[in-house]
């Protein structure tokens, strides 16, 4: 949600500050006034393309900064399971210490396995704010951009100064401006699959599917890297005979010899070598090497360094004993390091084959798991797509584009190193398959009759894409977890009921979204739950834009002016009985909503 905007020397504005509201936000004023560079504000606030002509003549800098909250967001950990809770469980089937370092880390994958990809907006948020380092303070994100007269722009997350990627890539969790397609999700066929999986209540199957991709991934990027390190070997064999041959036909450079004997040695007691790495890990570390008393020797050190941390304390002499005492567990832990990812690769030589057939088995077991989760997916989506297309047309008809047809666009493209499904009953085929699946879901429509399905990014007017938003927003509501929607031209080419209808639709979505609306029409403005008058003002010669949050009273005047210009005792009374209508509705409408 957004709380708070404020705007320096951009445009017109000299200086605004506003404070929103949770639920409908409506601005209304002449045309002229300064409406649409607000929302061109907000549009440089969310990492939109912006130039230097949008900073006031006379003034260096514009800057716009928006204060957000972000409470409800998920826990994003980057904890790791402590390695010794692994090493000595009994149940956990582990053969041998590095087969432990392996779980640990894919355990650590799966727990964090939530990733900017989520159709749920909040994980999505909270991952991108984990992996950008970036902490709410106080439930609360501030981002600000101030723009140059050189054209140059600085963006900031928190103070901190970051990519505009960045920003727009954060924001874009943020909120939705309608009306500004770079900002749009609707336009954004990559979205798509998110609309549909949250209007067909299929998050909780996908994240079933994204569990078994990662686990797939995972278990893909391993095999590779030890066909690949096989294939090195017996690059490095051929090498190795090669210069056996070469050896006996030329005399050796000194060290030669030594190099290759020592690479032999090696090679030939891996096994050996291995154990001993388990002993050297085990000794300083931990490990099963020794009854219930024994104890590894960082174990023993670091009581020994809290100790002599607090000699040092009592007397500063000691200090040059302290700083030896922790290099040494330093360089201990950097030994155990080292010996673990030696140990590891000797593992891998050792047991090569075995590792290769368990994963290559791994592999197909996952396919085929993720294959049949994949095809009760997509037919799922088949089946709420035409849904969904239905429910959309009927809401575009009430939102003045009769006959409008709306569609749903699933595909998938074939792969033979994908996973194996059976579409509409065909003979199964493996296709390219994804932590959303094997479909490529885009929206389509046709505006007028006659005319055939196109993308929507090809084809919608801002008015249009607006009203396809709100028509989409009203299906998916409690499903749609950005918490910020913007609508701007989104009353381009209507006006009487269908104004009152799209009024009474904007309305609704604050039962779980802010909703905050540029308008002309007096029939949404009277929907409002704080209503903002944006007039143009000349202070010593210069034009500056106010921006007025409205009392009751005032908000009377404003619709009767916004009705017909000029405010008469009959506008002002068309006005009141309009704003009756409109909060009586309001009322109405939430009983009936409490009694369902």
């Amino acid at each position: 949600m957004l709380l708070e905007l404020t705007i320096k020397d951009f445009a017109i504005i000299d200086s605004l500050h506003l404070r929103l509201h949770r639920l409908f936000n409506v601005f209304t004023g002449e045309t002229g006034a300064g409406k649409s560079i607000i929302i061109d504000a907000v549009n440089a606030l969310l990492g939109g393309k912006i130039g230097a002509e949008f900073v006031r003549a006379g003034c260096e800098r514009a800057s716009v900064e928006g204060v957000f909250s972000v409470d409800a967001l998920p826990p994003i950990s980057d904890d790791w399971q402590p390695f010794e809770a692994f090493l000595n469980d009994d149940n956990n089937g582990n053969r041998t210490m590095f087969e432990v370092l392996e779980n640990v880390e894919v355990q650590h994958r799966q727990n964090n396995h939530a990733d900017t990809n989520s159709a749920d907006a909040a994980v999505a948020l909270a991952t991108l704010l984990h992996e950008y380092d970036i902490t709410p303070e106080d439930g609360q994100l501030i981002l600000s951009r101030d723009i140059f007269r050189s054209g140059r722009t600085v963006s900031r997350i928190n103070g901190r100064a970051v990519a505009q990627q960045v920003l727009q890539h954060v924001a874009s969790w943020l909120v939705d401006i309608h009306g500004q397609s770079e900002h749009m999700s609707l336009l954004r066929p990559e979205q798509h699959v998110n609309f549909l999986d949250r209007y067909a209540e299929l998050l909780s199957l996908r994240e079933q599917l994204g569990t078994r991709v990662t686990e797939w991934r995972e278990a893909r990027k391993k095999l590779a890297s030890l066909q690949q390190t096989e294939r090195d070997s017996i690059r490095r064999a051929e090498f190795l005979r090669f210069e056996i041959e070469e050896i006996e036909k030329a005399e050796l450079e000194p060290g030669e010899m030594e190099e290759l004997e020592a690479e032999r040695k090696v090679l030939n007691n891996a096994e050996r070598l291995r154990e001993l790495c388990t002993l050297v890990y085990g000794s300083i570390k931990g490990g099963d090497l020794g009854g219930d008393e024994y104890r590894p020797a960082l174990d023993q050190l670091r009581p020994a360094l809290r100790s002599m941390n607090e000699l040092v304390r009592l007397d500063p002499e000691l200090k040059e004993h302290e700083t030896n005492l922790a290099e040494a567990i330093y360089r201990l832990e950097d030994v155990a390091a080292s010996i673990s990812s030696y140990g590891a690769e000797l593992e891998t030589i050792v047991h090569r084959d075995e590792l290769v057939a368990n994963l290559e088995k791994q592999d197909g077991e996952l396919r085929r798991e993720i294959g049949r989760i994949a095809q009760q997916l997509s037919e799922r989506r088949r089946e709420a797509a035409l849904h969904l297309a239905a429910a959309m047309e009927e809401q575009l008809d009430s939102l003045n584009m009769k006959r409008a047809r709306f569609s749903v666009e699933i595909e998938q493209v074939p792969d033979e190193s994908g996973v194996p499904v059976s579409i509409n009953d065909q003979p199964e085929q493996y296709y390219a398959c994804d932590i959303t699946g094997i479909d490529r879901v885009q929206f389509l429509i046709a505006p007028n009759p006659g005319e055939p399905f196109k993308p929507l990014t090809k084809i919608a007017s801002g008015g249009e894409t607006s009203r396809l938003m709100l028509a989409l927003k009203t299906i998916l509501s409690s499903a749609d977890a950005t918490p910020t929607l913007i609508f701007d031209e989104i009353d381009a080419g209507i006006s009487g009921r269908s104004g009152q209808i799209v009024g009474e639709k904007l309305w609704q979505l604050t039962r779980n979204h802010q909703v905050i609306c540029v308008t002309h029409l007096p029939h949404i403005a009277a929907f409002a739950d704080t209503h903002y008058n944006v007039n143009k003002q000349v202070y010593d010669e210069r034009t500056v834009t106010i921006v007025n949050e409205l009392r009751p009273e005032q908000r009377v005047r404003e619709i009767a002016h916004i009705m017909g210009g000029n405010v008469t005792e009959f506008s002002m009374k068309s006005a009141e009985e309009m704003l009756a209508r409109s909060y009586l509705w309001k009322e109405n409408w939430t009983k009936n909503r409490l009694e369902q």
